[in-house]
């Protein structure tokens, strides 16, 4: 996974609405639900990595 640039109005936007949900939280686009997942690296710290079968 790469870092990507997003413009400075999203990224504030992005911020605003994890700390509302208190951590991760799904984004849906065009009408499909959870299309994506926005998170923080740090919310990963701790988990065990997925296997190759998960």
């Amino acid at each position: 996974m790469s870092p990507q640039q997003v413009a400075g109005s999203t990224k504030f936007d992005l911020c605003n609405a994890y700390k509302a949900a208190r951590g991760p939280f799904a984004v849906g686009i065009d009408g499909q639900e959870d299309d994506f997942i926005v998170m923080r690296a740090s919310d990963l710290e701790g988990e065990f990595p997925l296997t190759d079968a998960e």
